[in-house]
């Protein structure tokens, strides 16, 4: 459960970056060609995912892919929690859970399990218990925030001076 909090922490650093990166790429490329809208067809008419990890949107490419994998993941994680309770087979006092109520239910449980997870509470359990590996993963997501924030911060700088590199 801490390596997954710790690769969802590494998204927004991974977007920001990839971001600034794609930003710079395309303000040289359209200042040494000015054609903008050129450059982005030739990125979009190239070998599709393959290109678009070989491009300046690579970063933003590996932050979106993170996330989606993070989540599927978290999910396979809870689902084996939510096949302890069945409650659609107990509804109303008789047993008449249908097959979709049973996946409807167990599906908002393996959410609501997920989410429990991603608590503060149940990461310093988790972190208490583990010792020294815990403390580790503690002080990842802590720096993972710092670096998220200070990417963030980069890539506002990085436009501001661009764009008024590019107005002049």
């Amino acid at each position: 459960m801490l390596i997954l909090w710790c690769l969802r922490r590494s998204v927004f650093p991974l977007l920001w970056l990839g971001l600034s990166v794609a930003f710079v790429v395309f303000a040289v490329v359209l200042h040494e060609t000015e054609s903008f809208n050129e450059e982005l067809g030739r990125l979009a008419e190239e070998n599709g995912w393959a290109s678009t990890m070989l491009s300046p949107f690579a970063g933003v490419f590996i932050a979106f892919a993170l996330r989606v994998s993070v989540t599927v993941l978290s999910f396979v994680a809870a689902y084996p929690l939510s096949r302890w309770n069945e409650a659609s087979d107990f509804a109303h006092g008789r047993r008449s859970g249908s097959r979709w109520r049973l996946w409807s239910d167990r599906l908002h449980l393996t959410r609501a399990y997920r989410s429990l997870r991603w608590t503060w509470a149940v990461r310093q359990a988790a972190i208490e218990r583990l010792g020294h590996l815990g403390r580790f993963f503690d002080a990842c997501q802590v720096t993972l925030r710092w670096v998220g924030v200070a990417s963030f911060v980069a890539f506002i700088v990085i436009v501001t001076f661009v764009s008024a590199s590019a107005a002049s």
